[in-house]
């Protein structure tokens, strides 16, 4: 990580516009890379996968690479805590644009595209169709010649360079990215819950996230949920209109609407007329939580002026770490929203 801070000093000039603009630039770039390795002087990055991509938009040949373009993701670590950290970045090149409007669904069929894999996966629900063949379907060859979804590429160095080892038995698994890359890590959270490879549960913390299933999705999501495999902090800003779209699919070939999972905690602008902050959950069979969370998640509610900058990190972090937002989010915590009934409409198996 202090390399990465080197970095982003010495090569200043030589950073791509696009990333200034799209990650708050380059002075917040520089502060949450300070910070990260002021307070975890132990973490490092294992690796970052951006083999086949390319960011640069002023270039008109970066422009077109930009149509052959894959995910680009990151391993953290952080043994000071015993957390490993899988990042999805957000949306930034020409290909990341064209999966975000693939907004009709396909079948969540888990695994992922494996060279030569004969097995047939079992369906998850529906989810977005650009979000699932960017994430799960065939990647380009890589160097060491095999053609896997970038979803069974993480979960192999997960599981052989980590999990698989009695000295990370112990550590904790999150996921985490912001807008587009928020989408990705419910996604890959998910695979990685649901085939029951991990001992421990998998944590999902999104910022931004558009949609990503249907109610088929959710009602599979609840039940990883009740099984402690997963939990899901999914954050928004107010006035943010990405959580809110994509509300459903094109009418054809088949009609279908998205829904929301997670435990959504939904941050304010610090003024005299509105909370900190709201939560929303998706509450089992409660009629009036269902008509809550559709009105708060309607498209409108996103319109406003300086649209594009309450989407974006600097506004998120602004907020999240105003002094009374703080005070007012550390008297909860995600394992007592998940343990109380009265939000979720269920309680845990046992087994």
């Amino acid at each position: 990580m202090t390399q990465v801070k080197s970095d982003l000093v010495l090569y200043n000039d030589f950073i791509s516009l696009e990333f200034r603009l799209a990650f708050g630039g380059t002075g917040f770039n520089l502060h949450q890379v300070t910070n990260e390795v002021d307070h975890h002087e132990n973490s490092y990055m294992h690796i970052i996968d951006h083999e086949h991509t390319s960011t640069s938009l002023p270039n008109p040949d970066g422009f077109i690479d930009g149509f052959e373009a894959e995910i680009v993701w990151a391993i953290i670590v952080c043994e000071k805590v015993k957390n490993i950290t899988v990042i999805f970045r957000g949306s930034v090149n020409a290909m990341d644009w064209i999966k975000n409007t693939q907004v009709n669904m396909t079948d969540f069929v888990l695994p992922g595209f494996v060279t030569n894999n004969q097995k047939p996966g079992r369906s998850y629900g529906r989810v977005h169709e650009g979000f699932y063949k960017y994430l799960f379907g065939p990647t380009s060859r890589g160097t060491n010649g095999s053609i896997k979804s970038k979803a069974e590429e993480i979960i192999g160095i997960l599981k052989g360079d980590f999990f698989d080892k009695k000295k990370y038995k112990d550590y904790n698994l999150f996921v985490t990215g912001h807008s587009l890359g928020g989408s990705l890590s419910t996604l890959f959270a998910t695979r990685a819950a649901a085939l029951n490879e991990f001992d421990n549960m998998v944590t999902n913390v999104s910022f931004a996230s558009p949609f990503v299933g249907n109610q088929e999705f959710r009602n599979e999501f609840y039940s990883l949920e009740m099984n402690k495999k997963i939990r899901h902090l999914r954050i928004t800003n107010s006035q943010d209109c990405v959580p809110l779209i994509p509300c459903c699919t094109l009418p054809v070939p088949e009609f279908d609407t998205y829904k929301h999972v997670g435990m959504n905690i939904r941050l304010y602008a610090d003024d005299l007329f509105s909370p900190t902050y709201r939560r929303f959950y998706p509450k089992i069979g409660s009629v009036n939580i269902a008509l809550r969370n559709t009105i708060n998640n309607n498209i409108v509610l996103g319109l406003s002026v300086g649209i594009i900058g309450k989407h974006l990190c600097p506004e998120y972090t602004k907020r999240l770490t105003n002094s009374k937002m703080e005070k007012d989010l550390k008297k909860i915590t995600l394992d007592e929203l998940y343990g109380n009934q009265d939000i979720t409409g269920w309680s845990y198996v046992t087994c």
